[in-house]
């Protein structure tokens, strides 16, 4: 099954991304606490996304660390340019 799940783990991010998923969307919310809070969309098949988070939580996970590396100085940059738009957008908040 074909799902859109969202995370908000940047270094899982960056390790989906290195492992070639495209992430879709990024989403600011603010939280309960009023703190900004990104999430970035992958689509996939469901049990295979849910398989490599249940690696990567269970230190399976395997990549090449440069490309984790310079993938997690990517999403870092586009997830802080997200919430400077957001900022932006809800300046009376």
């Amino acid at each position: 099954m074909l799902v859109n799940f969202r995370y908000s783990d940047t270094d899982f991010i960056a390790y989906l991304m290195t492992l070639g998923f495209t992430y879709n969307k990024i989403e600011v919310e603010r939280t309960r606490e009023k703190k900004l809070k990104a999430y970035v969309y992958f689509a996939g098949e469901k049990n295979d996304l849910i398989q490599i988070q249940e690696n990567y939580k269970n230190g399976l996970a395997q990549c090449n660390i440069l490309d984790f590396s310079i993938n997690s100085k990517i999403i870092v940059k586009l997830i802080k340019s997200e919430l400077l738009q957001y900022q932006v957008k809800n300046i009376e908040e």
